[in-house]
């Protein structure tokens, strides 16, 4: 025989005025319960992706039946097939959702409160006493509670799983019952929450599930076709399978980054051991260049410095020969000198002698007339005519000394001016 398992999934979200309210509750919903289904691994970017087109999905999905739901008038009961091949009919989903003015009553002075937090969330399980005369005052059963020091909650038992997540402006808590006599009963979502500085209120809301009843009722009256239950429970086991996939493949894709960053720290490890013996050899490498750059240095150096002092005992040598030149010259212009001074003084011996040679003449001419006077003519015709060559043959090789003194003073002075 076929098991029948039914389930009912009562959830109470609230939302603080500080936080822009959904656009319709029927949305929210689905998208708060796919939210808490996943709210553990939804660090994952990827997980991240799947949970929102998973989300997409079931807001098309309830669009559709929201419109057939005002289109049609009467409830869809359908039974599906899941792909694990057994048939799991569903006798109820609730829901309900409560904004920030929902949630509000009137003050002691009259005026209107909203909840400014809220402090706790529970879900009890109505069960009605034995005695019919106190049917009225039924007993709570408190199934699951979160409050601000236990924001978190988890936990099976009885048949019953309860799932809470409370934080900053919005509280979930979510309640699977797979026990028959559950599904017909009568629960109530309590909520508390602080206004005006830490003044207390208290919410709550019935959910009802009838045994004759194929669809959801909830308090106010709305109804939710049963097939769009069959829907959400088979995307439920959609998600939930996905999941698994998706948290082996996660295992896989970790594995996979350890055995990469093992690779890499390796390849990491005998890369720098590679590049640490090609620095070593580029370090010998450089130090060799190095030792013969400096080799080659120094022997430029010293075949610079042996030219260079060859070349200034070249330069010495040309130096004292110009300056032996010049001793030379200045040697010459002495003797120049000399021989101006010794041609004047010759000059003078000469002219004194021929005025005494010519004074004699005169006395022995005018003591002897007609011979005596020939001659003393040709007698001075001839020491005329010799000294005349004397002084020529004298001016002719002064001359000559003077323009090779001059010659020679030229030459050394262009040599020095040269060096």
């Amino acid at each position: 025989m076929e098991q029948n398992i039914g389930i009912i999934i009562a959830m109470c979200s609230v939302t603080c005025c500080n936080e822009p309210p959904p656009t319709d509750d029927l949305l929210d919903a689905v998208s708060g319960e796919v939210s808490s289904l996943v709210s553990a691994p939804r660090k994952n970017s990827i997980l991240h992706i799947f949970v929102c087109l998973v989300t997409v999905a079931l807001e098309v999905i309830l669009e559709f039946w929201k419109k057939e739901e005002i289109a049609r008038s009467k409830i869809w009961a359908i039974r599906s097939r899941t792909d694990l091949g057994r048939r799991q009919p569903y006798c109820a989903w609730f829901t309900k959702f409560v904004r920030c003015p929902d949630i509000s009553d009137n003050d002691n002075d009259g005026s209107s409160v909203v909840l400014d937090s809220i402090t706790s969330m529970s879900v009890f399980r109505l069960e009605s006493p034995i005695s019919k005369l106190d049917a009225k005052n039924k007993r709570e059963i408190l199934i699951g509670s979160i409050t601000s020091q236990t924001p978190t909650l988890t936990q099976v038992a009885n048949g019953r799983k309860v799932y809470g997540l409370l934080k900053a402006g919005r509280g979930t808590v979510r309640v699977e019952l797979v026990k028959q006599e559950d599904c017909q009963a009568e629960f109530t979502c309590q909520v508390r929450g602080s206004y005006n500085q830490g003044r207390e209120m208290v919410t709550s809301t019935s959910v009802v599930q009838h045994p004759g009843q194929k669809g959801n009722q909830l308090n106010n009256g709305i109804v939710m076709p049963e097939m769009s239950l069959q829907v959400f429970s088979l995307v439920h086991q959609l998600v939930s399978q996905s999941m698994e996939g998706l948290g082996k493949k996660m295992k896989n894709l970790e594995d996979k980054i350890g055995q990469l960053q093992k690779e890499m720290s390796d390849k990491s490890d005998s890369s720098e051991d590679r590049l640490n013996d090609r620095i070593g050899l580029l370090q010998k490498d450089v130090s060799d260049n190095v030792e013969q750059l400096q080799k080659y240095f120094n022997d430029k150096t010293d075949f610079f410095e042996l030219r260079l002092d060859t070349k200034l005992d070249f330069f010495e040598n040309r130096v004292e020969d110009k300056i032996d030149n010049n001793i030379n010259l200045n040697k010459l212009i002495q003797l120049n000198s000399k021989v101006s001074i010794e041609l004047a003084q010759f000059r003078t011996e000469t002219k004194s002698d021929i005025m005494n040679t010519l004074g004699a003449l005169r006395q022995s001419f005018q003591q002897e007339q007609g011979e005596a006077l020939r001659s003393f003519s040709e007698t001075f015709d001839k020491t005329l005519s010799n000294t005349s060559d004397l002084l020529s043959s004298m001016t002719s090789e002064f001359d000559l000394l003077k323009a090779y003194s001059k010659m020679n003073l030229y030459t050394v002075r262009n040599e020095t001016e040269a060096i």
